[in-house]
């Protein structure tokens, strides 16, 4: 297997312990029910790759507005702990479920 190309970032993060429990109930404080699925996970050398959905509800003008957002994350892992995560969510999806920009877009608005 190929290895994976790694980056010098300026600043090391540090893990934090229960760090994924942590981000839970953060999430669950922004509405209580909130589910997260992880979809797929693969894993090589020293990175593990998570592909991921959440399903929730959000804030909207008229009350609440069911939400979907799908995502990946992928982690180095030292030690046994993730010392860097890197993710990639769909904020055009979630805007567009916000109503804050349209599902579709106009050709004629394009040109």
């Amino acid at each position: 297997m190929r290895r994976l190309r790694r980056d010098r970032p300026a600043q090391r993060h540090r893990p934090v312990a229960g760090g994924d429990e942590v981000a839970r109930r953060q999430a669950a404080a922004c509405d209580p029910g909130i589910a997260f699925m992880v979809e797929e996970v693969l894993a090589a050398d020293d990175r593990v790759a998570l592909r991921w959905r959440t399903r929730g509800s959000a804030a909207g003008p008229a009350g609440p507005l069911p939400v979907e957002i799908g995502g990946l994350s992928i982690a180095h892992i030292e030690d046994g702990q993730a010392t860097r995560i890197w993710d990639a969510w769909d904020k055009l999806g979630l805007l567009q479920q916000l109503g804050h920009v349209p599902r579709e877009l106009d050709p004629a608005a394009m040109r």
